[in-house]
């Protein structure tokens, strides 16, 4: 299905990231060249010094305490920035000045990339067998040759893959062995066959034969090729085994290393497989293609890419909205269980409301998006998603009557060269539970799933009843698991962990790459017990394996634990119970009197005596009515007689003939009118009748409006006592007047139907519900029963072991959640960590920063998954992308994208389109255009004054709500931190260099960190953002440069670069940390304006750096050039007062200000 007008409007996006993906280059460049131990593991040759052979290829300079464990060789060196040179020669379009400025700081175009690594072993012998390729420059050669971008294709690429394997076998073929054997005077001996120079220009020249792209790189002293060494920790009794198997191999080498991210290839000894190197998504999303022709794509992917229409969807801002809002808040809908913590701790009210409401719009699957600004609670929100997932587990467990019971069957397990397992298959009812956090940002997942397990996510000591007076966690699952797995370092040893670091429950852990795969894996089947020398701060009573802990479990039976959480889950549900009748009792009263409360049926008691009054006044005029009918006609009659006297005799009738007319015509005169007043009788008889039912219709409404009236009255007086009864156990419990009242900021922090004591009881029962599943795994890894085979296939599977029947995977991945309940990974690592899983795989996915995120890097994780919670901002960092901005145009004009659904990674991210497809949100203006947003948090609890106010105004247009308005102890940095002073505006301007740079801004900066430096004796605790990478390169180069710091107070390099690294960057580098103090170096200049304006024209960059600061924020640039741009003008000198450079340096010189109001943090006189 070639042609795209044929397609699936969500294939045609499928294939579109696709082709994308294809243009994506390899970063050589952050990856390699600027790794941490790149200054003696990387070597780059040119072309010429590998022909001169001038230095030795395989012997690196190891530093002391490491042993080489191979090589990773780069071919095809090149610089990323020709695929915009290309792709400019290609399509021949050119940037405008915004999206020059876009591309060169969002797109990563520069520095080095390559065309293939190939793996070898520690001598430099190859195997051959584990090769990877970038697509990019297949991608550059093809359209570079054929001058349009139709000529991508990928059977043409899997083709051209075929190729290159057969260019690699005869290579293969055409040298000696890797291991050579040499015949001795003793036993033979296998010695390694290293590649030699001509060899590895020999494997250039394959590559770039394969890509037909030849950049020109190492020609003229350039770098062709990059040579990275790997290495280990050193360890002889390691080492002694690992020569020991290498003595005994017969062929290839594969030795994987600590910082090994990639999967062992597949290939044998005869094939050769190729991996892509450059793309993390392109294999899932072939996948997902596929499983979409087939019609199996899963719930959560098939919503992510079909946009809601708009009667479908709900503003949570208008009217109706804060009706949905205050009828899912009813306590009967809230979750049973709530993470630990501290009881008098409320959700916000939209906290609460995303909760309730995810769970039952993904009852059957989907996505459900969460709108989530700096310091509002996403982490704290999906703790209890993910404390209520566990109970409902908890409660299909509780459903068996013996722990075994939770089996349905037993699979044969085959791994390639290892033994069988028996691997005993979980009952329908115990799947869907899964859970794994995903996000494209590292730092997110492994925070987030390394930060649950430990005791500070239990509460603060002295403030949480779950923690003692030393900070130790009351509550516990698996702890000495968890405990061997947090404590033990690299090297083997245990590490002391602080009560705040210490855990307390193995509820998370964080996977994706294979090192932390191996590493979980190791450490959950092995602690030191066992090994045959002493182990650095190792405690068996506290470090234990998940055997050591079976072995020792003291803890209650299945039987007991089940009671137990039964018990609890009854105690929920009652005490849930009450406070929901408590609710509906508050909001029948409102605050309402009884007069109040029964107007409007006294109301209709009037109407109803009215009524009754009216009917019976119209009956005794229609009495009256007849009674004249009955008058008029008795006259008539009397007339009547009287005029048929005057009528002359017979004879007279012919004589007198008027006389007689006369008579004749007075006697019609009166029969007509007797006969209009009985007719009129008639009518007024029947109305009576008629007015007779209404009286007494009337006369009963009336009785029944008083009687409603009466117990309308009753009812009040019921529901009063009612209330009274219960007002006892909820004293602090009320209720809003109705739905309008939503939008006030107390109801918006305290949430509804607070209750200290639900919280502890929710807590409670999901305590119970760990304790359930603890007592579930002490039996079912009981000899016997059926459960320990499955561990030993998960320790394989995490291992790295190849399954030989990918359908075991499931039941092999489930059996880990049942003792992990959360994993995490990054979205680079989902297709190579979930390889073997396919569509619906996964019960329930939770992506966090999902604004950062490119928008094809969520299919695989979607695809496996049947629900998604997406959580993120798209008012903070945009999506860092890789592709120039007129290649992704050109792309999608030919992939003819459906109309009006933005999906292009430059355009739009993860959290967009899920926004799109979620019904609960809510429609913003952002800088005059509509945009709609997820289910949104408002109560913000991070950033004090100006901060807040400004990013308040510039992002969220007022909707966000501060968390506490009148502690002024809580806007102040902590005691201890280092201050400065009030936010303000250091108004210092000059001329650019390098782009944005302005050297007076530069030298400012690094003059007040080194007088930090000097005035507190270490670096300081701050972080500097700029929107410009040129400046934050300048910052760098100037603080490591000794002539910055006074003689023999300059750190160590090693040390200032490192602070270099993790506190001087561009602003998307810090999205998702944070920091008391935050300095934002601005630069620029009057001719390098057109830059300042492309950094203002959205509010983002300012809002990501403002919610980094929490208590001091500081504006460093020219105030005349960025004060006027949109969102700087916000800031105010009223919110940010302008100060000069030598008042900022005096301030962080002393640590003192002028006089400032400190509770508002306001500097009077600059």
């Amino acid at each position: 299905m070639n042609d795209p007008k044929q397609q699936h409007p969500a294939g045609r996006i499928l294939r579109f990231w696709h082709q994308v993906e294809f243009f994506i280059p390899f970063d050589l460049e952050q990856q390699v060249m600027e790794a941490p131990d790149a200054e003696w593991a990387v070597r780059a040759w040119s072309v010429a010094a590998l022909r001169r052979a001038e230095r030795p290829l395989w012997t690196p300079c190891l530093p002391p305490g490491r042993e080489l464990s191979g090589f990773d060789v780069y071919f095809g060196v090149f610089d990323k920035s020709i695929l915009a040179e290309v792709t400019r020669q290609v399509l021949q379009a050119s940037l405008t000045a915004d999206e020059t400025v876009e591309q060169d700081e969002r797109a990563a175009l520069e520095g080095l990339t390559c065309m293939a690594k190939l793996r070898i072993g520690p001598a430099g012998e190859p195997g051959l067998d584990d090769v990877s390729v970038s697509t990019a420059p297949w991608a550059l050669g093809r359209i570079q040759r054929a001058g349009r971008l139709d000529a991508l294709d990928f059977d043409a690429f899997q083709n051209g893959i075929e190729d290159l394997k057969e260019s690699l076998l005869e290579f293969r073929r055409a040298r000696p062995p890797a291991w050579a054997q040499v015949e001795g005077t003793g036993e033979p001996v296998q010695l390694p066959v290293p590649l030699s120079a001509q060899e590895l220009l020999a494997l250039q020249a394959i590559f770039e034969d394969w890509t037909g792209f030849a950049p020109g790189a190492g020609r003229d002293g350039v770098a062709a090729i990059v040579v990275r060494a790997r290495s280990v920790e050193e360890n002889p009794k390691k080492r002694q085994a690992n020569a020991k198997a290498a003595a005994e191999r017969n062929g290839g080498s594969r030795v994987a290393t600590d910082d090994d991210d990639d999967d062992d290839a597949a290939g044998g000894a005869d094939e050769i497989e190729v991996e892509i190197l450059n793309s993390f998504f392109a294999k899932d999303i072939e996948r997902a293609i596929a499983s979409l022709e087939r019609g199996t794509h899963s719930p959560a992917l098939r919503a992510y890419l079909a946009p809601l229409p708009q009667e479908q969807r709900l503003d949570l801002y208008t009217a109706p909205g804060r009706e949905a809002i205050l009828a899912a808040l009813a306590p009967a809908r809230l979750p049973s269980a709530h993470w630990p913590g501290e009881p008098a701790h409320a959700m916000s009210l939209m906290q609460q409301f995303a909760i309730n409401s995810l769970f039952e719009r993904l009852e059957s699957g989907g996505v459900f998006s969460v709108n989530g600004p700096p310091g509002t609670g996403k982490t704290t929100l999906l703790r209890d998603v993910f404390a209520e997932l566990i109970t409902r587990r908890a409660r299909v467990l509780a459903g068996f009557a013996r722990a075994g019971d939770a089996f349905a069957d037993v699979v044969q397990v085959d791994f390639e060269n290892e033994g069988r397992c028996a691997v005993a298959r979980l009952r329908p009812e115990l799947a869907g539970f899964e859970m794994v956090v995903a996000s494209s940002n590292n730092a997110a997942v492994e925070n987030l799933s390394r930060d649950l397990p430990k005791s500070k996510a239990l509460g603060k000591t002295g403030k949480t009843p779950w923690r003692d007076a030393q900070g130790g966690a009351k509550a516990g699952y698996l702890r000495t698991v968890a405990h061997n797995i947090a404590a033990r370092t690299a090297k083997g040893d245990y590490a002391k962990l602080d009560a705040d670091d210490a855990p307390w429950g193995l509820v998370a852990c964080a996977l994706g790459r294979k090192r932390n795969r191996t590493d979980f894996a190791f450490r959950l089947a092995a602690d030191a017990k066992r090994a045959e020398w002493p182990v650095k701060g190792f405690d068996p009573d506290v470090h234990q394996s998940i055997w050591t802990w079976r072995e020792k479990y003291a803890g209650p039976g299945f039987a007991e634990a089940r009671a137990a959480f039964a018990a609890a889950d009854a105690a929920v549900a009652q005490r849930i119970a009450l406070v929901d009748r408590y609710a509906a009792v508050c909001m029948r009263l409102r605050g309402r009197t009884c007069a109040v409360f029964c107007a409007e049926a006294d109301e209709r008691r009037a109407r109803a005596a009215q009524a009754r009054a009216d009917a019976q006044a119209a009956l005794a005029q229609l009495d009256d009515e007849q009674a004249l009918c009955g008058r008029q006609l008795d006259s008539l009659r009397e007339e009547l007689r009287l005029v048929e006297r005057t009528r002359p005799a017979w004879w007279l009738r012919w004589l007198r003939r008027e006389r007689e007319q006369a008579f004749q015509a007075e006697q019609a005169d009166n029969l007509r009118l007797q006969r209009e007043w009985l007719a009129r009788r008639r009518a007024v008889e029947a109305a009576i009748a008629d007015g007779r039912r209404s009286v007494q219709d009337a006369v009963a409404g009336d009785a029944r409006a008083q009687r409603a009236l009466a117990e309308r009255a009753q009812e009040w007086e019921t529901l009063q006592c009612e209330r009274d009864a219960l007002a006892g156990q909820f004293p602090q419990m009320n209720g809003p007047d109705g739905a309008a009242a939503l939008e006030d900021p107390g109801w918006q922090i305290q949430g509804l139907w607070h209750d200290e004591t639900v919280n502890a009881l929710r807590s409670a029962l999901f305590v119970a519900a760990l304790a359930l599943h603890e007592a579930w795994l002490a039996e079912v890894l009981q000899s016997g029963g059926r459960f320990g085979s499955n561990l030993v296939a998960v320790t394989r599977l995490l291992g790295g072991k190849k399954l030989l029947q990918r359908d075991h995977a499931q039941a092999i991945w489930q059996s880990l959640f049942m003792v992990v309940p959360v994993v995490s990974s990054t979205f680079a690592s989902i297709a190579t960590q979930f390889r073997d899983l396919g569509p619906d795989s996964l019960g329930w996915l939770f992506i966090d920063e999902a604004g950062q995120a490119v928008p094809q890097a969520a299919v695989g994780a979607l695809w496996r998954a049947r629900r998604a919670v997406v959580v993120g901002d798209p008012l903070q960092i945009e999506p860092v992308f890789t592709v120039p901005i007129k290649l992704i145009e050109a792309l999608a004009r030919t992939a003819q994208l459906p109309a009006g659904q933005p999906v292009e990674p430059h355009l739009a991210s993860v959290q967009n389109l899920a926004d799109e497809a979620n019904a609960l949100g809510a429609r913003i203006e952002v800088d005059g255009t509509d945009q709609w947003i997820g289910s949104p948090l408002r109560v913000h609890r991070r950033c004090v004054d100006p901060m807040f106010t400004i990013a308040n105004q510039i992002a969220y247009r007022g909707k966000m709500i501060y968390f506490d308005q009148h502690d002024p102890a809580l806007r102040l940095p902590p005691s201890g931190s280092i201050d400065v002073g009030p936010s303000a505006w250091v108004d210092v301007g000059g001329a650019a260099q390098d782009k944005q740079a302005v050297p007076e801004q530069i030298e400012l900066v690094c003059r007040a960190i080194v007088q930090l430096t000097l005035r507190t004796g270490e670096l300081p605790a701050l972080y500097v953002i700029s929107p410009f990478r040129r400046i934050k390169e300048a910052l760098a180069r100037r603080l490591v440069n000794g002539a910055a710091w006074p003689a023999g107070s300059q750190p160590s390099p090693r040390v200032l670069r490192e602070w270099c690294r993790t506190r001087i960057g561009t602003v998307h580098t810090f999205q998702g940390k944070e920091e008391s103090m935050v300095w934002m170096v601005l630069g620029c200049d009057a001719a390098t304006r057109g830059a300042a304006v492309w950094a203002a024209g959205k509010p983002n960059l300012f809002n990501v750096a403002l919610t980094r600061a929490q208590h001091r924020f500081f504006l460093i640039g020219d105030a005349r050039l960025w004060g006027g741009l949109p969102h700087f003008a916000d800031a105010s000198p009223a919110l940010l007062p302008r100060i000069r450079p030598d008042v900022f340096l005096r301030r962080v010189g002393t640590g003192t200000v002028g006089a400032m109001d400190a509770s508002a943090g306001t500097c009077v006189n600059g």
